[in-house]
């Protein structure tokens, strides 16, 4: 699937058209004092160059010491969470490549 969509055939050569999802979901994560790893950072970003995530403003640090992360999604956020952790894994495996996936 391409970011415009993709196009399947049924059995009889019927095309049909699905366009892609919009980034409607907006999810805001909250990490505690401490606790962004430069990883988790890097699957961030590494998720937004793959046009999987759209950041919605700057990541902000607040008084106490929590970072709020915001971004939009065209996944629910559960599923989207969940290739933030695995890109963050591959980032993790492949540091001698310098995050490079």
């Amino acid at each position: 699937m391409s970011a415009d969509g993709f196009t399947l055939k049924d059995a009889t050569g019927k095309a049909y058209r699905f366009e892609p999802a919009p980034f409607d979901i907006e999810v805001v994560d909250v990490w505690p004092p401490g606790t962004l790893s430069e990883a988790a950072q890097d699957a961030y970003d590494a998720l937004s160059a793959a046009g999987r995530i759209i950041p919605r403003g700057l990541v902000v640090r607040d008084a106490a010491g929590r970072v709020t992360v915001r971004y939009m999604a065209d996944i629910p956020e559960q599923w989207i969470r969940q290739e933030l952790r695995e890109a963050k894994l591959v980032g993790l495996k492949c540091s001698p490549c310098q995050g490079q996936f």
